[in-house]
């Protein structure tokens, strides 16, 4: 008989935010980027590196670097923000063990 047991399973989600919606005003836009930031930090973020990542002109932008945000002790994974054309999107990855 085989051993069934499941070693170091992880849990990956993935959500997505509208950035920018046709005809939003900048009050919308505002807020959907504080949505996004706070489910990322718990509050905007107030590094300018981080601020000005935001209005780069480019198709697909790492806000938070190649490495994204590691997740503090005692958990084991990572966030992974990024914002493709007109869409916030994060990956995040926890690690069960």
């Amino acid at each position: 008989m085989t051993d069934k047991n499941i070693i170091y399973p992880t849990i990956d989600l993935f959500s997505y935010d509208l950035a920018e919606g046709l005809g939003e005003s900048e009050n919308d836009i505002e807020q959907n980027r504080s949505n996004f930031w706070r489910r990322i930090y718990g509050e905007r973020p107030t590094d300018p590196k981080l601020v000005n990542a935001e209005s780069e002109l480019s198709d697909y932008i790492e806000l938070l670097g190649k490495n994204g945000k590691d997740f503090d002790y005692p958990l084991d994974g990572f966030y992974y923000p990024v914002k493709l054309n007109d869409t916030y999107a994060s990956g995040s990855k926890l690690v069960c063990v």
